[in-house]
């Protein structure tokens, strides 16, 4: 009773453990199979499954399944019928592993490192199952050239397909690790100077949809450890406006490519009726002063977790006022 609740809760458990539950004499197969049915028999409705990890681990599963009770429907079709009313299945390639992008900087600090070619991998599986499924994929951080060529193909090929990357890996690069400092730690890590170049130069042309603020706080004492121990995640929504200003201060995007990757093209992608200046549109507007010059003390934050990477940098760019609806809620 316990296996077939858990099913009905995640398909996932039955193909995972399957095997070693039977040789560990935890249950019989039938009982793995009787789980796993009515684990199915939930997975053929909203199919929530391929939400939480993604086509192509979703797939796998099922192919497992498959394998372990005998069962002779057919994949790609029943695929292709879960997937055919979504708006968009959202993915995030990266998960803990190496602290550092492989190559001589990670090496001579004595860092934990993954491959670029991690996240190519990654996007190419992913690519090959939105062929199959026809499902409109978003993937939400794109980090390194090599990943670049791969969704340029699958644009061109007409994919519904987007992708975005962070405002930290358009503006830090894996020097800024150098000291060991946690508040730059974060997943998937910071690239090379070459990948950043790379990324910005995908968000001018239109390559890179979507610039994400990849908010992720953590509370201090999880940042007060040794850079390996510390926990991955940075602060980024109060900082948001002066980093991405960066590049528009040092001529590499302008204003309206900030505004397109930043608020236009997220809305559109979730199908919001935001993120644009339009008739009906909401009144979500924001006034600010792109020039004036401060130091970032990261006390100053709102955000009751300060792991900011840019505490103590010079920064251009602040928020005068705020309108949500129409209606004022911040004014400096």
């Amino acid at each position: 009773e316990q296996y077939t609740m858990v099913s009905e809760r995640l398909l996932g458990v039955v193909f995972g453990v399957a095997a070693q539950i039977v040789d560990e004499d935890i249950c019989s197969m039938e009982d793995v199979d009787r789980g796993a049915k009515v684990g199915l028999r939930w997975a053929k409705g909203p199919f929530e499954l391929m939400n939480r990890l993604g086509v192509a681990e979703a797939y796998r599963m099922a192919s497992a399944y498959q394998q372990l009770t005998g069962e002779t429907w057919n994949l790609p079709e029943f695929f292709e019928q879960q997937t055919s009313n979504w708006d968009f299945s959202y993915v995030d390639l990266h998960t803990e592993g190496g602290i550092a992008t492989s190559g001589k900087f990670a090496s001579l600090r004595g860092l934990s490192h993954v491959s670029p070619m991690a996240e190519r991998m990654g996007l190419d599986r992913d690519i090959s199952m939105i062929e199959m499924t026809g499902v409109a994929y978003h993937a939400d951080q794109i980090t390194t050239a090599r990943a670049l060529p791969a969704l340029e193909r699958a644009k061109n090929n007409g994919l519904n397909i987007t992708a975005g990357t962070s405002i930290h890996h358009l503006t830090l690069n894996e020097f800024d690790i150098a000291d060991y400092r946690s508040f730059f730690k974060m997943t998937p890590p910071l690239r090379s100077e070459d990948d950043r170049v790379a990324m910005v130069d995908a968000v001018s042309t239109g390559l890179i949809d979507i610039i994400s603020s990849q908010h992720t706080p953590q509370d201090e004492e999880s940042k007060r450890l040794p850079f390996e121990a510390a926990a991955s995640g940075v602060v980024g929504l109060e900082t948001f406006l002066p980093a991405v200003l960066r590049l528009y201060h040092s001529g590499h995007l302008s204003l309206n490519q900030i505004f397109k990757a930043a608020s236009y093209n997220p809305a559109k992608r979730l199908g919001l009726n935001s993120g644009r200046v339009d008739i009906g549109a909401p009144a979500d507007l924001m006034l600010f002063d792109a020039d004036v010059p401060y130091v970032l003390n990261r006390e100053n934050l709102h955000s009751k977790s300060k792991n900011t990477p840019f505490d103590e940098a010079r920064l251009q760019g602040k928020v005068l006022r705020t309108f949500v609806g129409g209606q004022e809620v911040y004014r400096a």
